[in-house]
């Protein structure tokens, strides 16, 4: 029934992104070694972290993946900090995880893949002027392409990844959504003491949003506001940020486009001054609006 808890998990596997702006700070003083000008980032850049402010995409890298390289860049320098070296049932657990693969066919898959390998070239390229050990001496390179991947197709705000909830399907038309709720209990080895000390909400749970029958896959949404949007915008986001093509219902439905279709002007004109529609038509409890599909 809606809103029963279908299930819940307290912690992460990971977390591939700064919890804060002082973390961020201190991961960039760490990656690059310069105090001097992390503290002149920190003084210039408002509402962005000195970490990912710093990050400079390469020519390779079109500006429209500027978001997801910068993405897979940030959440490669926390792996290798926080994470590694993982224990192994740990890792195996994150790695299987989907992700794309160089025998991968699809078009976004492919784009996926090429961001990877670039982001693990700039980080390859520029571990040896590292301060730390920690960056210096990595080595595991494919390890980490596989996990940069997976974090770009699971995750969750803030670079979450679940070893369940990270698995649930997307579809425009979700019978479930997620609510983010704080962790309980004593925190995991892999999160910080800061992390700890600041009670982060990072225990998500998935409810119900409607009647599910049994046998039924439970699926939500992972396209936030634009789940209102029309098909080519919805199916255009996740192949650029999901990489994969929507193929569920409400994509292979036109008729189930209630939210993308417009009153006919023709058939329904809008009244003067507020140029608003006739009550009828907008709530169609008839059935008997014709409309227009953007």
């Amino acid at each position: 029934l809606a809103g029963d808890v279908i299930l819940e998990e307290s912690y992460p596997i990971v977390t591939l992104a700064p919890s804060s702006d002082e973390e961020s700070l201190d991961l960039f003083v760490q990656w690059t070694g310069d105090r001097k000008q992390s503290s002149k980032e920190k003084s210039e850049i408002d509402a962005q972290s000195v970490l990912w402010a710093s990050i400079d995409p390469p020519d390779s890298i079109s500006s429209s993946e500027h978001g997801t390289f910068k993405g897979m860049v940030q959440a490669g320098i926390v792996w290798m900090k926080k994470y590694y070296p993982m224990d192994s049932e740990k890792q195996d657990s994150l790695l299987q995880l989907y992700h794309p693969s160089k025998e991968s066919f699809s078009e976004s898959e492919k784009s996926a893949v090429h961001i990877a390998e670039q982001a693990v070239s700039y980080l390859k390229a520029r571990t040896s002027n590292s301060t730390s050990n920690v960056f210096s001496t990595f080595k595991d390179w494919d390890v980490l392409e596989k996990v940069l991947l997976v974090w770009a197709c699971n995750s969750f705000q803030g670079g979450r990844l679940y070893p369940k909830l990270s698995r649930v399907n997307h579809s425009c038309n979700p019978n479930a959504v997620i609510q983010t709720i704080k962790s309980q209990g004593v925190p995991s080895a892999a999160r910080t003491k800061q992390d700890a000390n600041n009670g982060n909400h990072e225990g998500q749970r998935l409810l119900a949003a409607t009647r599910i029958d049994k046998g039924s896959e439970i699926c939500i949404s992972y396209l936030g506001l634009l789940l209102y949007a029309d098909t080519a915008t919805r199916r255009k986001k996740l192949e650029n940020t999901k990489y994969f093509k929507c193929h569920c219902r409400r994509c292979s439905d036109t008729n189930m486009e209630g939210a993308a279709q417009i009153p006919c002007p023709t058939c329904h004109p809008r009244e003067s001054p507020q140029l608003s529609l006739d009550e009828d038509v907008q709530y169609d409890d008839d059935q008997a609006v014709q409309y227009t599909t953007m």
